[in-house]
């Protein structure tokens, strides 16, 4: 398949976390409309780049070229990220929030890759994937509403900005990463594009 681009919402929220830390908030949307921009530029060459390696030099070179990009990104921010020192407090950190907010994220997302699939609707793994998506994701919440600094502050979705921006977000979301996972698919294995092309096809 043309170019992978699902890593790249990751690279590009932890940036923004790391910027709220060094910036000021009077000058972070300069940033983040930078950020934006190398985005918007790699969405295009990951599909070219990610097409060319898998007709020219193996499909494997898509993800062993993670490597140098990633220890050229580690060393950047070892040499030229200067965080502000903060010593006047120990924060805490949520783990039984993290780890249940993981439990319930990889029984939901089992759950539908294997649902009608894998397993039938009504198999025990999948009800049992459900039942654990259920219990883990109530014991989240129960946790947040008493952790002292919770991943996930539940005081956040009182402020209808806050719902706005993150259901508009969902949608984004869905439409893009399905066209990006399904359009090279479709056009290798239904109009006999190669991966090169399907990569080029994807520019608009």
């Amino acid at each position: 398949m043309a170019g992978d681009t699902t890593m790249q919402p990751q690279g590009l929220t932890a940036a923004s976390t790391g910027l709220t830390h060094v910036v000021p908030a009077r000058e972070r949307g300069k940033y983040m409309g930078i950020m934006g921009g190398v985005f918007a530029i790699s969405s295009v060459a990951g599909p070219l780049l990610g097409g060319w390696f898998t007709d020219i030099i193996g499909w494997r070179w898509a993800f062993w070229m993670n490597i140098p990009l990633g220890l050229l990104a580690i060393a950047s921010a070892v040499f030229f990220l200067r965080l502000p020192k903060n010593t006047s407090r120990n924060p805490s950190i949520d783990a039984a929030g993290i780890t249940l907010l993981a439990l319930a994220s990889t029984c939901l997302v089992l759950m539908t890759t294997w649902g009608g699939n894998t397993y039938d609707w009504n198999s025990p793994v999948i009800i049992g994937l459900i039942i654990g998506a259920l219990v883990a994701g109530s014991l989240f919440v129960v946790v947040e509403r008493r952790a002292a600094e919770p991943v996930m502050p539940l005081h956040l979705f009182k402020e209808r900005n806050f719902i706005l921006t993150t259901t508009v977000g969902l949608i984004i979301g869905i439409a893009m990463f399905g066209a990006l996972a399904y359009l090279p698919t479709y056009r290798q294995m239904v109009t006999g594009a190669n991966a090169t092309e399907a990569g080029l096809l994807m520019i608009p």
